[in-house]
This record gives C-alpha cells, structure tokens and sequence, in this order.
C-alpha cells in the first residue's frame, strides 16, 4: 500500500531550464563585453558576474518554475 501523505517531488519544467539558460548566456555576454570593452580594473570581477548568474540560474527557476511529478 502507498502511503498518501508521501511528498510529492517537484522538477523544474521547461521554462525554468530555458531561463535558466538565458541567465547563463546573459552572464556570459557581459561578461565578454567587460573583457572587450571594460577597464583593466573590471576584468577582475568577471568570475564574481558568472558566478553571481550561476546562483541566479539555479534559485530562479528553483523558485518560481517547479512542477509536481507523478
């Protein structure tokens, strides 16, 4: 017998993984643009920036975008 008061497990669904992958490739841009154009003093914040978009990428969808899986 299944017990009913069993937690239900939740997934990001494909609109989490999308923007999560459009959080990343921001990251990415900017930091390219930073690298190209920037000062020499601000290329040392690009680990901080792809590091700052991975965090988002993963509390975001975590956040707003899970479905219930059967």
């Amino acid at each position: 017998m299944q017990d009913s008061q069993a937690p239900m497990r939740k997934e990001v669904s494909g609109r989490g993984k999308f923007l999560a992958f459009g959080i990343i490739g921001i990251g990415l841009i900017i930091s390219i643009f930073i690298e190209k154009f920037g000062a020499p003093e601000s290329i040392r914040n690009i680990p901080y920036i792809l590091l700052g978009a991975l965090v988002l990428a993963i509390a975001i969808p975590m956040a707003f975008y899970r479905k219930p899986v059967r």
